[in-house]
């Protein structure tokens, strides 16, 4: 009796070895590669000249001003954003989303190098440059990571049956969540406001409902949760923005 017991144990600890992992994305499914938040503010540097030009004029603006919103990876802002920033009128007089999305990079990973460190420098200038031709004073460019773990537990050897894998929570996930932002002032080419906030959810799911199993509900919740990881960075943007209004 004793014996079975051991192989169960430790076949419930290969089991849980076997399936449990942990990834990372962007905010954006579509933020990955050299194409992520820190690399286009970086690049908002990389045509300046070693020799540093004037500093930037004090941001102190005596009205409300015209924003562009920009999410890294997307062609439209997140709603949860959007709809967050425009009842700001006392700040912004126009809230207007701008695409950054349409950017490709070989491979699925957040931390693929295969493109141009020029591309990215090109990508967030030309932000700016659309910005500007449509009469905007700023940019809020925002992105993030995603990091997701799933483990196994004791329960995890019922996954091996059909009922146990659809109905039994045998998964701890786990998802982290930092997402960031920058103002950009659109004339000079220069960040202005820095604001970040950080999402953490926990939660038992059945194995086809982890993180493990693409295409299935999990990603349902995953998407619900960033949009929530959206929602308090607008919240703490405009809470940053009060002190200046």
């Amino acid at each position: 009796m004793k014996n079975n017991t051991n192989l169960m144990v430790l076949g419930v600890l290969i089991l849980a070895v076997s399936v449990s992992g942990c990834y990372t994305t962007g905010l954006s499914a579509q933020e990955r590669g050299l194409y992520n938040y820190s690399n286009l503010v970086y690049g908002l540097y990389s045509d300046k000249s070693q020799t540093r030009q004037s500093a930037a004029r004090i941001f102190n603006p005596q009205e409300p001003i015209k924003l562009g919103v920009a999410q890294v990876g997307e062609n439209v802002p997140s709603p949860a954003m959007m709809e967050s920033l425009k009842k700001q009128t006392q700040m912004f007089t126009q809230v207007t989303g701008l695409p950054l999305g349409g950017i490709q990079s070989e491979g699925t990973s957040y931390y693929q190098q295969n493109d141009s460190e020029k591309d990215v420098s090109d990508r967030v200038m030309t932000l700016c440059a659309i910005a500007e031709d449509m009469g905007l004073d700023y940019v809020f460019l925002y992105g993030g990571s995603a990091e997701v773990a799933s483990q196994a537990t004791a329960w995890s050897l019922l996954d091996l049956t059909i009922v146990g894998a659809y109905v039994v929570p045998s998964r701890k996930v786990q998802l982290d969540i930092n997402s960031v932002g920058v103002l950009i002032d659109v004339k000079d080419r220069r960040p202005i406001v820095l604001v970040s906030a950080n999402h953490q959810a926990r939660s038992r799911v059945a194995a086809i409902y982890s993180p493990d199993y693409y295409g299935t509900g999990q990603e349902v919740s995953f998407v619900e949760q960033r949009n929530i990881a959206v929602a308090q960075l607008a919240d703490e943007f405009v809470e940053k923005m009060k002190i200046y209004f």
